[in-house]
């Protein structure tokens, strides 16, 4: 079953959008726990990220649609209702978004789905803000190096 898209076409059981660059420095972050919510946000602002939050699986696609953050990070903890959905839709963006995602440690359940959906990387709760900033900026390498070829070679695809 396809995930409800509202702007964005879909190809051969997968979504698909006009290609265009990523934003480096924007990141999406969904559900993140109340207690750490905070924290991350303050982190990865005084990094020098813009972060743009969603509390649902609609709200973050409906920022997919309409922005193409460099890294999404998606909380994996059983209370993200249907993030296969926004596997789905970040997937098919090309270039793609890097997804990340976070699940308390020892619910390793939460971190095989993430990956199964097509996670970039798995960071286990708790973390360090050295280690969430590590994270976030190896994903941001990786997608920045695909946007900035998908974007030079329009052709393929």
């Amino acid at each position: 079953m396809l995930p409800q898209t509202r702007g964005l076409p879909q190809t051969r059981g997968h979504v698909s959008a006009p290609r265009r660059p990523l934003e480096p420095r924007h990141l999406l972050l969904v559900r993140a726990p109340d207690l750490i919510r905070p924290l991350l946000v303050n982190d990865l602002e005084e990094a020098g990220y813009e972060v743009t939050q969603a509390e649902t699986s609609s709200a973050a696609i409906a920022v997919l649609e309409k922005r193409a953050p460099i890294v999404v990070l998606v909380d994996m903890d059983g209370a993200t209702p249907r993030p296969g959905e926004i596997f789905a839709v970040a997937s098919a963006l090309r270039p793609a978004p890097r997804v990340i995602a976070l699940a308390p440690f020892g619910q390793e359940r939460g971190f095989h789905d993430a990956l199964a959906l097509g996670a970039f990387s798995c960071l286990p709760l708790p973390f360090t803000r050295e280690r969430l900033l590590e994270a976030v900026r190896t994903a941001e390498v990786v997608a920045a190096k695909e946007s900035a070829a998908a974007v030079s070679s329009p052709s393929e695809g």
